[in-house]
């Protein structure tokens, strides 16, 4: 588990409608870019996952966890590189 916290900013995906729909109506849809600030606890080369929240146990849990992939993402910082002495997190 990597344990930085940063901010990414991305652009969601949309669900637009499962019924009839106008065509003019679909073309008018817009996505929505997302800000959202969390622990890194896995990367690829597709994707990022970021968990809101990490418990500081022996053998740690995360809550509030979501897989954004790489190619959505439109800007990426650091806020912080390791949390491993903040919270006490066995990593062995």
């Amino acid at each position: 588990m990597n344990n930085s916290i940063e901010f990414v900013e991305w652009i969601d995906s949309s669900f637009i409608d499962a019924e009839w729909t106008d065509l003019d109506e679909v073309k008018k849809v817009d996505c929505s870019t997302i800000d959202s600030i969390g622990f890194i606890v896995n990367e690829t080369e597709k994707y990022i996952v970021l968990s809101s929240h990490i418990s500081n146990d022996i053998s740690p849990t995360v809550c509030g966890t979501m897989l954004i992939p790489k190619v959505s993402i439109l800007h990426r910082e650091t806020l912080y590189r390791s949390v491993n002495e903040l919270f006490r997190i066995n990593t062995e």
